[in-house]
């Protein structure tokens, strides 16, 4: 099992990938991939839990991580990523509604066409 600063780290690094797209295993590889889409203070807080993520994984050198601003940092992050996953899913299902509208909306219309040309009206 990993430790609890591991896990913390590997689940900004699973957000990152979610909403931000990164492509990266770890959070050093997200955060340099997506630095500038974070919120400068948010930045900050990415190159923190960068920079511990090789300690996290030690059981040793955790030791070594300032417990409290781990927390701070993970906190702010999740928060930050979740919110803009809940953004993107409202994009999403905006997208299909108008999608199946448009779909409607030329199956009607060409309903129409087709019953003109049946009366003989083109």
């Amino acid at each position: 099992m990993l430790p609890p600063a591991a896990e913390m780290t590997e689940d900004i690094a699973t957000l990152m990938r979610d909403a931000l797209g990164a492509d990266g295993a770890s959070v050093q590889d997200a955060v340099a991939q997506c630095r500038r889409q974070l919120p400068r203070k948010l930045r900050r807080e990415a190159d923190f839990l960068a920079e511990i993520e090789p300690l996290a994984g030690h059981p040793k050198l955790a030791r070594q991580i300032d417990r409290d601003r781990l927390m701070r940092a993970h906190g702010a992050l999740r928060a930050h990523l979740k919110g803009l996953q809940k953004q993107r899913r409202r994009g999403e299902v905006a997208l299909a509604i108008l999608g199946s509208l448009a779909v409607s909306l030329l199956g009607v219309t060409g309903l129409v066409l087709a019953l003109l040309y049946w009366r003989g009206f083109f």
